[in-house]
């Protein structure tokens, strides 16, 4: 599901620029789900600066709104609720992104383990025979297989 905060008031106040990190934060936290979704890591490298100075910023915002709360009470009813609507929208958008992460990190963790169970099956099948070029036990005793010793003839 993905959430779009609705249309940008103008606001001159601090919350004005909080309003106008959320957008742009949200934003680029849909574009990176899409990327996500469609599998484009790639693509998601070039935004995580951005991403991160955002969210850099986001917290500064907030920081400084908590320590002057004062600053809020400019703001009329309707700009005040628009603000709490942007902000749980832009936890929806979070909330999105973070399971398309690890949705991502999940399905890479996945593939990436049947890569090792298969290498380490292939290492099992490995065979070493002895100086009288009979299979060692150790390497058999586990699997009913048995070893044959092939030679090629290379005479014509």
């Amino acid at each position: 599901m993905t959430t779009k905060i609705m249309t940008k008031p103008v606001l001159t106040n601090p919350a004005g620029s909080l309003l106008e990190i959320i957008y742009r934060l949200s934003e680029l936290l849909q574009e990176e789900t899409a990327l996500l979704r469609r599998q484009d890591v790639a693509a998601i490298l070039p935004i995580q600066d951005s991403k991160s100075q955002l969210f850099i910023a986001y917290s500064e915002a907030i920081a400084a709104i908590e320590a002057d709360p004062s600053q809020l009470q400019d703001m009329d009813e309707a700009a005040r609720a628009h603000l709490a609507s942007a902000m749980n929208s832009l936890a929806e958008v979070m909330q999105d992104n973070r399971r398309a992460l690890k949705a991502a990190r999940d399905s890479r963790r996945f593939v990436l383990d049947a890569i090792r169970t298969a290498v380490q099956e292939q290492q099992a099948q490995v065979t070493s025979y002895n100086r009288g070029g009979k299979t060692q036990h150790s390497v058999y005793a586990k699997s009913s297989k048995t070893a044959v010793s092939v030679a090629v003839n290379q005479q014509m």
